[in-house]
């Protein structure tokens, strides 16, 4: 379960990275339309907000000490 989280992590924290890397490459950009720029921007911090949550919902869901049980009943509460 271990490696399963942590290359997840990786996976998602490398496209994080590149998109990180190519807003500063457009912030830079002399030679592109300023609308375009803007537009592949959003994208691109949409992008990284995405990455944030999923890495967040790994942590949540996959943790490292205790295996996951998949059950009908998961996430109810219950009363006795």
């Amino acid at each position: 379960m271990a490696n399963l989280k942590v290359d997840l992590i990786n996976k998602i924290t490398n496209e994080k990275y590149f998109a990180e890397i190519e807003i500063g490459r457009l912030a830079q950009e002399p030679n592109m339309n300023y609308k375009e720029k803007i537009d592949k921007m959003e994208i691109l911090l949409q992008e990284i907000i995405l990455a944030n949550a999923k890495i967040d919902l790994i942590n949540k869901i996959l943790i490292s000490d205790q295996p996951v049980a998949h059950t009908q009943n998961q996430g109810a509460s219950h009363v006795e």
